[in-house]
């Protein structure tokens, strides 16, 4: 499910997945993640289920119709408003859960070889281009182009780990990405997919899964201001008790 982040979180399995989620921001967890973080209370539901209820002790439902007064008519015209408020508040928590539930099942759905060795792609580039800038900001700026720099042995810059070993330090992993994209993306997809890999049942391409999430994302924020502008009138007026 997915969960809005109260106070800054630093969630991820391993040292290479990691991520710094601000407050404010979204962050898909599963259940016994999130069962932690929400101890804690430093995350909360992306969408909370509202329950309300009327105000019992405002209106006097058993009074007789011939005993009523105008004031008591117009007061059960108010009851039935509100009434049919406290319904489509209902209605609309009931939408948006059923919406979340196909966001949920979208989320999980498997994406076509393609679309998935092109994330992979752009997660190692995301890691060259950290080697990348190391390169250009600590290493680059020493070069000097000129003949006699050509007749040295080295090459004046420590293109492997960019100044961030020291002595013989092995490459690093952002250099390996930098250096040999391609080859580690070949060396994946070997592994991730078998030559008998079939993909035939599968239906959505990532992109039509973003714009189904979009979609519902869209659908389920229009949803819930209509909802928490009803709620809004509803406790102003103490109609309701949450």
């Amino acid at each position: 499910m997915r969960y809005r982040c109260i106070e800054q979180i630093l969630h991820g399995t391993s040292d290479s997945d990691q991520r710094i989620y601000k407050a404010g921001e979204i962050v898909s967890l599963n259940d016994e993640d999130a069962a932690q973080l929400l101890q804690v209370g430093v995350i909360e539901p992306e969408s909370v289920p509202m329950k309300l209820e009327l105000n019992a002790g405002l209106f006097d439902q058993d009074k007789p119709a011939s005993q009523k007064t105008d004031i008591q008519e117009l007061f059960g015209k108010i009851h039935d408003s509100a009434r049919a408020a406290v319904e489509r508040v209902n209605e609309l928590n009931a939408s948006i859960n059923e919406l979340l539930v196909q966001r949920e099942a979208l989320e999980r759905l498997t994406i076509p070889k393609a679309d998935y060795m092109a994330i992979v792609r752009e997660r190692i580039r995301d890691a060259g281009r950290v080697h990348e800038d190391l390169l250009k900001r600590r290493e680059v700026q020493k070069l000097h182009r000129t003949i006699m720099a050509n007749q040295r042995n080295s090459l004046g810059i420590d293109f492997l780990c960019a100044g961030a070993g020291a002595g013989n330090a092995p490459i690093t992993y952002e250099g390996m990405c930098y250096f040999f994209e391609d080859l580690i993306v070949s060396g994946l997809e070997k592994a991730i997919f078998p030559p008998d890999y079939d993909e035939a049942g599968l239906t959505q391409s990532a992109a039509q899964i973003k714009e189904g999430i979009a979609d519902i994302d869209h659908k389920v924020q229009r949803m819930t201001e209509e909802r928490d502008e009803y709620a809004a009138v509803l406790k102003s007026y103490q109609l309701v008790q949450a």
